[in-house]
């Protein structure tokens, strides 16, 4: 039999098939797939699971690694199942509505096809009415349901413990243990690295009678300025770096001057300070004289450690009251 085009008499039965065959195809594309894609977000939900749970910093590098290419080659297998997928085709789709809804003698197929061989007016008239008479059992058509086969694999619900993990572990992530999905490629020696300790002071000169003024204070983190008297001394100590720290102060006209560490005590006398910080790398002391305007910055390497903004209250020479 071959295919025929539909009348103009056909258009609604036309528009209810077209709709039903959507939705059709829909199901049995839902179906198909699912099956070959659920291995793939099992793989991937449980990788997610184990970055928000926290796990990958708590691993052994060796552990870690060992388990991101169990986590790869899960992957590529679960992409394997794929190469089964293939769309349904025309015929199949029309099978398939009349299957679910328990229709006879195709009726659904009827609708677009046409007798083989020499046609004439009495096979033509005849084969209109049959096509009538099997488009009347088509007034209330539906769509099936997919039907995936995935319960009759997993009588157990197993994958809804990946879907429970999951769920889970995107609320865990949110909170102050929560992991990241980059954990599951940092090296723990990165994890474990502890930031620095800066301690940063003023000390006015003594005439003044005022006292020290500790910039890294947690009461001063907002303070944008730093009101000191000129000819304050700023000593800075970083503890637990690089060894690597430099300090500079840049005055309002542009100018950056290099404050040069100071040799760590125990340290020979006379000491350079490129070989002191070799012989005491956890500990760097810098301190200098404050008397203009600037700012005062840490860095280490190209990192910003931190900046400090002065404003020098000038020395005025002293009054006979």
């Amino acid at each position: 039999m071959t295919e025929r085009r539909t009348s103009s008499g056909e258009r609604g039965l036309a528009g209810r098939l077209a709709l039903s065959r959507l939705a059709t195809r829909a199901s049995i594309l839902f179906e198909r797939a699912w099956p070959l894609v659920l291995p793939l977000l099992i793989v991937v939900s449980l990788f997610l699971s184990f970055s928000w749970f926290g796990l990958f910093p708590r691993l052994p590098d060796a552990a870690r690694i060992g388990l991101l290419i169990l986590f790869a080659l899960a992957s590529v297998a679960a992409l394997y199942p794929l190469r089964f997928f293939r769309l349904p085709s025309a015929a199949e789709i029309d099978r398939r509505i009349e299957a679910a809804n328990e229709l006879l003698h195709s009726p659904v197929q009827v609708q677009t096809d046409r007798p083989s061989g020499a046609e004439s007016i009495f096979s033509q008239a005849l084969w209109r009415e049959h096509q009538k008479r099997m488009a009347e059992r088509l007034s209330s058509l539906g769509a099936d349901r997919p039907r995936t086969g995935v319960p009759d694999h997993d009588r157990w619900g197993l994958r809804a413990v990946a879907g429970l993990l999951f769920v889970t572990a995107l609320a865990f992530s949110f909170g102050p243990f929560g992991g990241r999905v980059s954990d599951a490629f940092v090296a723990r020696a990165v994890h474990d690295a502890v930031p620095p300790r800066i301690d940063a002071w003023v000390t006015p000169p003594a005439y003044t009678g005022k006292a020290p003024l500790f910039l890294t204070a947690d009461a001063n983190q907002a303070v944008q300025t730093f009101s000191v008297p000129q000819g304050s001394d700023v000593s800075l100590r970083v503890t637990g770096g690089s060894g690597e720290e430099t300090l500079s102060y840049a005055d309002q006209g542009g100018n950056d001057r290099a404050i040069e560490p100071a040799a760590p005590p125990g340290a020979p006398k006379g000491t350079a300070p490129a070989a002191a910080s070799q012989t005491a790398p956890n500990v760097r002391q810098f301190s200098g004289k404050l008397n203009t305007n600037g700012t005062l910055t840490l860095k280490s390497g190209d990192s910003d450690l931190g900046h400090w903004a002065f404003a020098v209250i000038p020395d005025k020479p002293p009054t006979i009251r």
